[in-house]
């Protein structure tokens, strides 16, 4: 059990982390 919750929230960071450097990239296209 300890073990899913653990994956989840990795996966939760992991979601957030790239979620930030899509908009980062994305931000970057529109402004040039």
């Amino acid at each position: 059990m300890y073990l899913l919750l653990a994956l989840k929230r990795i996966l939760n960071i992991v979601k957030i982390s790239v979620g930030i450097e899509w908009n980062e990239q994305c931000a970057s296209i529109n402004s040039q």
